[in-house]
């Protein structure tokens, strides 16, 4: 039971991170699209969401491995709420400029989260699974954060199309399904609480090199071929998979300009679904991940 709770709980904040990440898009497209922050909101976006996983990278490793990784999820799934209020307070002030840049502020702590996140999800499972299931339930994991994350993308933008279409209310047409996927937060962590208990281990220190350790981690990577090319490999993939997604939702604002019927919106909802079935179309991990673990129990 702990294992689909985990599983719930990243497919769900996976959802909500793509979702808010398209209201922004789509109510920049709108309200902001002459604006230095609105012209280009998809790649402030996307820088803004990589930065905290390289930066704090090191700290989010040694948080999961000195405090329970259940906690670290329970604590990450309020900061998660918090980031949600703050972008709901913003949006509500309804002010250009102001309330968007407030908004990257906001979508900052919110990449913060999912970074500090990462590493306790996937720790956990080996905790709750054990080393002979890992492959498998590795490949759920991918699974169900992709189906978030290409769940996310198409309701975002389809869900504030439709609103803006009905209300012609640019602002309100963001702030209503942020405060529903506020509540939804609520419920990621009341599911976050019913995970099994995990271990902590105070003999972990942290030392100041390990602030930097990661870059020499890089050294080991390259220094292996099998390990440097599958490293390659998963780089080269999201580099095209973002690339792609930039220039498609750049394309697609261009030819769908605002014109007050929320078509916009939706046709960038559209084929950012479009693209990620595509270009993340990984369901194969969740069938990769089961031989894998097939193998292991052999």
């Amino acid at each position: 039971m702990s294992i689909v709770l985990v599983l719930v709980v990243q497919a769900l904040n996976s959802f909500s991170d793509n979702f808010v990440k398209m209201l922004l898009i789509a109510l920049s497209i709108i309200i902001a699209k002459d604006s230095w922050v609105g012209r280009h909101m998809e790649l402030w976006l996307g820088a803004i969401f990589s930065l905290p996983y390289m930066i704090f990278a090191p700290l989010a490793g040694y948080w999961s491995d000195r405090f329970s990784k259940r906690n670290v999820i329970i604590w990450m799934q309020v900061m998660q709420i918090i980031c949600f209020i703050w972008l709901t307070l913003a949006l509500w002030m309804q002010r250009v400029p102001g309330s968007l840049e407030i908004c990257l502020i906001g979508f900052f702590l919110l990449a913060v989260q999912a970074a500090v996140l990462s590493p306790a999800k996937m720790g956990v499972m080996k905790e709750l699974a054990g080393s002979r299931r890992l492959g498998r339930v590795s490949g759920w994991l991918q699974v169900t954060m992709l189906a978030g994350i290409l769940g996310g993308m198409w309701a975002g933008g389809i869900w504030y199309g439709t609103e803006y279409e009905k209300t012609g209310d640019a602002w309100m047409s963001a702030l209503w399904p942020l405060i529903i996927i506020s509540i939804l937060g609520i419920g990621e962590l009341f599911a976050s609480l019913g995970i099994q208990k995990t271990p902590s281990h105070p003999e972990v220190r942290w030392r100041k090199s390990m602030a930097w350790e990661h870059f020499e981690s890089v050294k080991i990577v390259f220094r292996r071929r099998s390990i440097r090319l599958a490293a390659l490999g998963v780089t080269y993939f999201w580099f095209i998979s973002n690339a792609l997604s930039f220039i498609l939702v750049t394309l697609t604002k261009e030819l769908h300009p605002d014109t007050g019927h929320g078509d916009g919106p939706m046709e960038l909802a559209k084929v950012a679904g479009i693209l990620g079935i595509g270009a993340h179309g990984r369901a194969g991990s969740g069938a990769v991940g089961g031989i894998a673990g097939v193998a292991d129990d052999l």
